[in-house]
């Protein structure tokens, strides 16, 4: 498939199609006829918004909302407060009304169908998408008391959420066969407020007449998943994603996602997530059931999971589990090696010892723990033994060989054992304040016949520090 090696370089020359736009927080009132009305507060910060600067703070101050549920979707039409003119938009959220559940952080995301003002037309022509969270604390209301919610009557239950805009910008689609398209759909986590990015590429069968495309992302889409997949496990932090165009398509159209694996260790970096299990499913059906469309396999040499469908609608890159399990292994950290090769001496055997724990507390039967050495910028030398053979860790130094894994009990300890050869014509030390340094870097995982999702994997990492003075030097 040509298309996955296009993508991964256009990916990263493709310029800015997504930026965020503002934050804010709110107070929102509904009834429980699912009437309700909102009042928000931009936060104080500016943004470039494709080379407009903006900072709704200053420039807006805030909006109103009034709306109601519509068997599918919160609808609000929202006005710019303290004036009317700056900013004012449609909100439609997608969502199931249910009752809500106290202090529970529910999604409010959803689609800016119009806006308009002066702020709306300095921006320009730009599809806007709302991503946030809403908690209700428990507190109710007899009657409205949020400015604008005069239309709401009888008890009210009172919401707190925070938000915000990210402003995508449309590509041109030319007709031809095979048409390849490529973006960066950046948006703002509406809760930590940091970025989040998904690298897409889609590629149309057939584009009859020409049109415009565009990729947004948002952190959730109201619909659900199958018990095979999972779309937060392991550190991988989901983005849903959506496409559409104003071209004239037919045939098949392949939508790719690219993900990170910078070490080529077979995990999606900083996740503990194997690359292969990865998936795209894509949301069908009313409301949305995200069915597994995956062309397999997952293209591991280009970082890339694709997918093949007839018809746009949201896509998600998830985790296939029905083949995982999660084991929670910790290397724990090492302090600097220090080494001093005396003078007249050729060499000198440092023993590394290293502990690796099972942080899965309750498991009593424990699982088993393999320790790696991943990476490496010392002498070749230092990992050879006298015979020249490789050397590697032994966790039980009286069974035959090395053995670099062990059974480690829930919440015990093991220790292993690397037998370092310190080599002092690989080493220069000019004196003894001026080490030669090197390092090591050690991995810890859980040896299973199925595919191990690590739920911590930024500990599970380390690297040692091995530091030399060589006497024969000075």
């Amino acid at each position: 498939m040509q298309l996955l090696a296009a993508f991964t370089l256009i990916a990263a020359l493709t310029p800015a199609y997504a930026v965020p736009v503002a934050r804010m927080t709110w107070q929102a009132e509904a009834t429980a006829d699912a009437n309700f009305c909102v009042s928000a507060t931009y936060d104080n910060a500016p943004y470039d918004v494709f080379g407009t600067p903006v900072n709704f703070g200053t420039d807006v101050g805030g909006f109103t909302c009034t709306g109601s549920y519509n068997g599918s979707a919160f609808v609000a039409n929202c006005t710019s407060a303290p004036d009317n003119s700056k900013f004012n938009f449609t909100l439609n959220v997608p969502a199931v009304l249910a009752p809500p559940a106290q202090n529970d952080a529910v999604p409010f995301v959803g689609n800016v169908t119009s806006s308009s003002g002066t702020v709306a037309d300095a921006i320009g022509p730009v599809t806007y998408t709302f991503d946030g969270t809403q908690i209700w604390p428990g507190t109710t209301a007899p009657s409205a008391t949020l400015p604008g919610c005069t239309g709401l009557s009888g008890l009210v239950y009172q919401f707190v959420g925070q938000g915000g805009f990210n402003a995508f910008q449309t590509q041109a689609v030319n007709t031809g066969t095979n048409v390849a398209v490529s973006s960066v759909a950046t948006f703002t986590d509406p809760d930590t407020g940091t970025q989040r990015t998904a690298n897409i590429g889609v590629r149309f069968a057939d584009v009859a007449s020409g049109g415009e495309v565009v990729v947004t992302a948002t952190s959730s889409v109201a619909g659900s998943l199958n018990s095979n997949f999972s779309v937060n496990i392991g550190g991988l932090v989901p983005v849903y994603f959506d496409v559409s165009t104003t071209a004239t398509i037919t045939g098949p159209i392949t939508v790719c996602q690219h993900y990170d694996d910078a070490d080529n260790d077979g995990l999606v970096d900083g996740t503990g997530v194997v690359e292969t299990d990865l998936r795209i499913l894509h949301g069908e059906g009313s409301p949305y059931v995200f069915v597994d469309r995956t062309v397999l396999p997952v293209d591991t040499a280009n970082n890339t999971v694709c997918a093949e469908v007839s018809n746009l609608s949201p896509f998600v890159m998830a985790v296939n589990v029905t083949t995982t399990s999660t084991h929670d292994s910790v290397v724990l950290p090492v302090g600097p090696v220090k080494v001093t090769i005396g003078s007249g001496k050729t060499a000198m055997a440092k023993p590394l010892k290293v502990k690796v724990q099972n942080a899965d507390l309750t498991e009593t039967a424990g699982h088993e723990i393999k320790l790696a050495i991943i990476g490496n910028t010392c002498p070749t030398s230092l990992l050879r033994d006298s015979l020249n053979q490789l050397v590697d860790f032994d966790f039980d130094p009286k069974a035959f060989g090395a053995q670099n894994s062990i059974v480690v009990g829930g919440g015990k300890v093991k220790v292993a054992t690397l037998p370092l050869n310190v080599v002092a014509a690989d080493f220069t030390t000019p004196n003894m304040k001026s080490p030669s340094r090197c390092t090591l870097t050690l991995s810890a995982s859980a040896v299973a016949t199925d595919t191990v999702i690590e739920p911590n994997p930024t500990n599970n990492k380390i690297t040692v520090e091995i530091d030399v003075v060589d006497k024969n030097d000075f």
